[in-house]
Order: structure tokens, then sequence, then C-alpha cells
């Protein structure tokens, strides 16, 4: 638990008639790691002709393309669907569907067939988009004749004939009297304006003979002019408007046809379109593992790595599938030839908190996996900065919202989900022993007293300081003892005793002497003497581990332990702000009763800034403490993290398992 997975090196050899079913096996379990048998050092690879892909993938790419064609096809005739309360509560669910058990070049048809059912779903598609464009061009030509019914102006007599022009077009309403001034400042006598005004656009249609043409466009450039245009259309306005309104309510009752047939197909035929997509996608995975295989005439080799738990899984998995036309054979690897992957072997309760890890960095492999160690550490050290019982239980209930909405389809948002929960949780815990709900919310304007509480931080800093300093203690002492573990596993026992013993030593010799020099106690001289000889025995211990850096390390040891009064500062910090805004709160609501609703309206902003601010806080600086302080005193990163060949399904199922193939 406080290492990774133990992996082991596989070699998996099959007859070349039983390989396809044994790659589908594999990669329906997702035991195995997969590595390309010329890709590294080994003693299979110069025996072996390096493999090729099988020649079904570039078909099943066609078939995933395809699938995704009419999926998008689907989800563009579909209604844009509102989100409801209820999906905050009901999770999701998709049924998975069954689809062929059989190999690909047999199941081709059942894709061919697919295929063709998907073509109307295109086809409804397309003709929806056309009908989205004809709408728009309807729009168009209704807003244009709109603005020339009242005018009584035909749309076919705009433009240019023999003699005469008559243009039409819009301006904002209060730039009317810029085209007013700009017209009549040419001083033509040949031109005839027309005006209305329609909310806050004004529309003007201008008639004039072609010779003064050119004037009128260059007075027309100078205010804010948009031309107004209906080719194609002739009439009175009032029939055209009638016309292109019947012609819009046809389209829209199309659409409306389009839409409800999609749906109806959508509902029927989607998920098994989702459900080949998806496996179209794991035929062609499994399809490229043979060109990282190895091959003779007639066996094809696979390599990889597998967890030591799941050795005998993979054997009785490789003996079904190929019939007995296979073998398996195991050897440990070797981490100075080979990069050996990383699994996790954690209690599913610290599973979220491995990409905290990760994101420090992936464990050595063979080294330390902290995990189990940090993941209740950083809740209980967030929650202690925390302190507060109110934004506990806020933070809490975004979690699980989080988890409800998101989670369901991404794991980082998930185990971030799951953390931020256990993290709120313990917020409230601490809120209630420390008397916090919103700072003294309740106190202040319900009279309600935290009955719970023990400790006021405000009023008692020093015994939380006095706590922190003993946890940072234990922490580093923690975090030493683990390095110590390391190097002596490793049969680096001298560099055990110099970089990790002598802070055993120097630590109880350095507190013994503090205490008498503070006048703490007072302490037998030979304690004393002992005490002195062991601090100079520490201290010479680390400088001869580290020559004159020693003294960085002695300053370095005393800032890690010191860095936990940031557990005290961030308390302080939440609590005291909420106090303050409690007490603007209640200044605002005695300015005047109708006040009350801006200082509602105020505490629930800044107390939601608050919370935001010191959640964001409280986690930076409790996975500094564990990335900092503690894992410097021991954790070696640099691992690959262990990535299996495996089918990532949520809509499909082979069914049978792997027996069918």
């Amino acid at each position: 638990m406080l290492s990774p997975a133990g992996m082991l090196f596989v070699t998996i050899g099959v007859h070349a008639e039983k390989a396809e079913s044994v790659v589908r096996s594999l990669h329906e379990s997702g035991l195995v790691e997969i590595r390309g048998v010329h890709d590294g050092p080994g003693e299979n690879a110069p025996a072996l002709t390096p493999g090729e892909r099988a020649g079904y993938t570039t078909a099943s790419i066609d078939y995933r393309l395809k699938m995704d064609r009419i999926l998008a096809a689907v989800a563009e005739t579909r209604p844009e669907r509102r989100p409801t309360l209820r999906d905050l509560f009901v999770r999701p669910s998709h049924d998975p569907v069954p689809v062929a058990g059989l190999p690909f070049r047999d199941a081709a048809g059942d894709f061919d067939r697919l295929v063709r059912e998907g073509g109307r779903a295109i086809a409804l598609q397309q003709e929806l988009a056309g009908l989205k464009e004809r709408e728009a061009e309807i729009d168009a030509d209704l807003r244009a004749v709109g603005y020339l019914r009242p005018l009584a102006v035909h749309p076919e007599h705009l433009g240019t004939s023999a003699y005469l022009t008559v243009l039409a077009g819009t301006v904002p309403r209060d730039a009317a009297k810029e085209v007013g001034g700009a017209l009549g400042g040419l001083g033509i006598e040949e031109m005839l304006v027309l005006s209305h005004t329609v909310d806050e656009t004004a529309v003007y249609v201008v008639a004039t003979v072609n010779e003064h043409l050119p004037a009128v466009e260059e007075a027309l450039r100078r205010v804010p002019w948009e031309p107004v245009s209906a080719p194609g259309l002739a009439g009175s306005p009032d029939d055209v408007f009638y016309r292109l309104d019947a012609k819009r309510s046809a389209v829209r009752e199309r659409r409306k046809q389009i839409v409800e047939e999609a749906e109806a197909i959508a509902s029927d035929r989607e998920d098994v379109w989702r459900a080949y997509r998806e496996e179209a996608e794991m035929v062609r995975e499994e399809g490229e593992i043979f060109g990282l295989a190895g091959v003779t005439q007639e066996t094809v080799v696979i390599e990889g790595f597998v967890r030591v738990s799941d050795r005998e899984n993979l054997e009785a998995l490789a003996e079904r599938a190929s019939g007995g036309c296979s073998f398996c054979r195991f050897s440990p690897p070797d981490p100075a030839r080979t990069s050996v992957p990383v699994a996790y072997e954690n209690p599913a309760w610290a599973k979220p908190f491995e990409m905290l890890t990760s994101m420090f960095a992936v464990p050595r492999y063979g080294g330390i996996d902290p995990t189990v160690i940090i993941a209740p550490i950083i809740v209980f050290y967030f929650g202690f900065m925390l302190g507060d019982a109110g934004y506990g239980l806020v933070l809490a209930i975004g979690a699980f919202f989080g988890y409800r909405l998101l989670g369901q389809t991404d794991r980082s948002i998930r185990d971030l989900s799951l953390i931020m929960l256990a993290c709120g949780v313990s917020g409230i815990l601490f809120g209630i022993l420390q008397g916090g709900f919103f700072g003294d919310l309740l106190p202040r304007f319900f009279g309600i007293e935290m009955r719970f509480a023990i400790v006021d931080p405000l009023a008692q800093p020093v015994e939380i300081l006095v706590v922190a300093l003993a946890i940072g203690v234990v922490q580093i002492n923690a975090g030493l003892a683990l390095g110590l573990w390391q190097n002596v596993a490793a049969h680096q026992v001298r560099r055990g005793i110099f970089e990790q013993c002598s802070w055993f030593i120097l630590q109880p010799a350095a507190a013994v002497l503090a205490v008498g020099f503070l006048g703490w106690a007072t302490l037998p001289a030979a304690v004393e003497i002992l005490a002195a000889i062991g601090a100079v025995t520490g201290i010479g211990m680390i400088f001869v581990a580290h020559g004159p850096l020693g003294a960085f390390r002695l300053t370095n040891f005393l800032g890690d332990w010191l860095s936990y009064t940031r557990i005290l500062a961030l308390d302080l910090a939440t609590l005291g702000i909420a106090l303050t805004i409690n007490i603007l709160t209640g200044m605002i609501a005695a300015i005047h009763p109708w006040l009350v609703v801006v200082a509602v309206v105020f505490a629930v902003v800044a107390h939601t800034l608050n919370l935001l601010l010191q959640a964001l806080g409280g986690m930076i600086h409790s996975l500094r403490l564990q990335y900092v302080e503690f894992f410097g005193k021991f954790y070696t990163g640099g691992g690959r993290a262990f990535a299996p060949f495996a089918a990532k399904r949520r809509f499909s199922v082979r069914p049978g398992g792997d027996e069918r193939w």
C-alpha cells in the first residue's frame, strides 16, 4: 500500500490463427500494457520479424468516421434541451448495446447496414440546414418589405432603370435629421424622399434621376445608411408580405416535421450508432496492436507489463482465448534496462487522491507511494485552515453537484469532486469545534450559540499555534522515517544514518537545550551536557553529509517546521474576514430598514468571495505542506504511469465476453 504495485514483464506467444482472439481478450480485460517488441532491449527481438497492423484497421477507421458523421447529423437536428433540476439528482445512464460478437470481417455487414440507415439522418440534417438558410432569407425579405409597406412602395421598383433610380435604406432614429440635412443640402429638384419610423429605426425611400445619383450616394455615405433591398420580389407590399409569411410558415412546418422524424430515428437507432462507433474505435486499437508485435511464420509474440497480482488472471485469459494455443512467460523487470510503468495500488477511499500525487510526480517504480498518507492529512489540514461549518457545508454541496453533473463522464472531475466533498465535510467538523458558521453569523444575528465549540482561534491563537507546530514536527519526522526506510531498503545505510538519523539525534537535543535556555524548566546538568553532545553530534553529521551546505540544511529544516504556522494564519484569515463581513452587514442594515436587502446581498456576495478565496488558499497550502515540507524528506518521483491496453467502453458491450471472439 505504501509502494506501487509490483510489475512483471510478460511475453505472450500465440498461434497466428488465434492471435485476433487473444488481442481482443487482452483489450477487454485491460490487464497488460503492451510494448513494441522491437522498441527496447529484449531477447526476443532478433528472432522475430516486426509485425504490421491488421488489414481491417483502415476499414474500421472508415466506419468510425461514417458513424461520427451520422451522429453529428442527429445532434444537429435534435432541438436543444434545457437542463432541469432533475438532472442534478438523477445520474444519466446508458444501457450498453450488444455489438456483433464476431471477428470484424464478419461484422462488416452490420456496419454497412447501419451506415445505410444513417443515410436518412444525414439527408434530414442537410434538408434542415437548407431550410434554415431559406428561412433566414425569407426573414430578411420580410424585414425589407415591412419597411416598404407603410410607404406603399413596390419592391420591384427599387433599383435603377433607364432614367430613374430608387434607393431604400435605414438609419438610427437619432440620425434622421442628418439624412434630411444631407439630402436637402443637395438642392436637387428632381428628387422624391419618403420616410417613416419603426421603433428606433428611420426608413427612407429616395427616388432621383440617374444624373444626380452620384451626388445622392455621396450624401448618403456621410450618414449611417444601411441599404434595403428585396431582389426577385414583385407586387404590392401587402401581397408580397403575405406570400412571404405563408412561405415562412410552410418552411417552419417542414422543419418541425424533420425534427420530429429525426427525433424518432434517434430514439430508435442513436444508441446503436453510438455503440458501433465505439466498437469501430475498439477494433482500430486492436488492429494497430499487431504493429507492435513480433511474428514468425506461425506465431505472434506480444510483450508488455502486467501487475504481479494479475498474473494468474492473464494466464487463464490467454489459455481460454487461444484454446490452449498460447504461452505466457513472466520475468521481473529490470528498471536499469527498461522503463517500468507504475500502477497505483491503494484502497478505494484513497484512489481519488492519486491525482494529487501524480500532479507532483508519479512515484518511481520500487519507491514509496505516499497517497494513503497524504489523503487524510490533506483533508485534515484543509478543514483546520477553513474552520467554518457554513463554508464547509456550501463547499460539500457544490462538490456533490459537481460529482453528479460532470463526474460521471470525466474521471479527473469525479476525483476532484470527491476530494472537495471530503474537504467540505472536514471544514464542517472543524467549524463546529471552532464555533464558526459564516463567522459569527448565528450568535450575532440569531442569538444561537455554537454549543460544541471547544476553541476560539481568534481568542486562543497561541493554542492553535502550538498544535500547528506539533503537527509539523510529527509530519516532518514521518518524512524522515520514510526516507530512512528507503535508504535501508536500498542498502544505503550510511546515507540513512547521516541524512535522516542525524535529525533524530539533533531534534530532541535541541529541544532540551531550548527548554533550559528559555527557562521553561530546570534540568539536571547531566541532561544538559548530553543534550549539548547530541546537538554537536547531529550538526556534525549533517556537515559531514553535505559539507558547507549543511548550514543551509539547518535553516531549511527550521523553515520547514515554521511553515506549519500557515495553518494558524489561514484559520485566522477565514474567521477574521467572515467576522468583518458580518460586522459590515450589521452596520449597513442598521442605517435604514430598506437597506436590509442590500445588507443581505452584500453578505451573500462577500461570504461567497471569502469562501472561494479561503478554499483556494486552503487547498494550495495543504498541498504545499505535502509537496515541499513532507515530500522533500523522502519522495522520489520520476515514474511513468501504467497505461494498460484497455477498452474504454460506455455505449457498447461484446456479448459473451472474450469467449465469443
